[in-house]
């Protein structure tokens, strides 16, 4: 009897150890779902992003943004060529 009773709760950790390993690799799965399904959603809203885009907006703005940064570049080019010495008239 001791025997049968020692080989059921034997049986029983048994379950309860493969219970737990299987909840662990389901609550693993999921996890792994939900990014998927994050990762998902986030491509389509940039895809969406994209096809929606106004493309002569888009390259209007470009344009605009390349003029600022050479201006800007030609200052900085100006800028440095400067010296007090420029200045001084003796």
């Amino acid at each position: 009897m001791q025997n049968a009773i020692g080989s059921i709760a034997g049986a029983q950790t048994s379950v309860l150890t493969a219970e737990a390993s299987l909840g662990a690799g389901l609550s693993e799965i999921q996890s792994v779902q939900g990014q998927d399904q994050t990762q998902t959603t986030n491509a389509k809203t940039q895809l969406s992003n994209l096809q929606s885009a106004n493309l002569p907006q888009v390259m209007a703005n470009y344009s605009a943004s390349v003029t600022a940064l050479q201006a800007s570049e030609e200052a900085m080019a100006r800028i440095q060529n400067l010296s007090l010495f420029q200045y001084i008239q003796p």
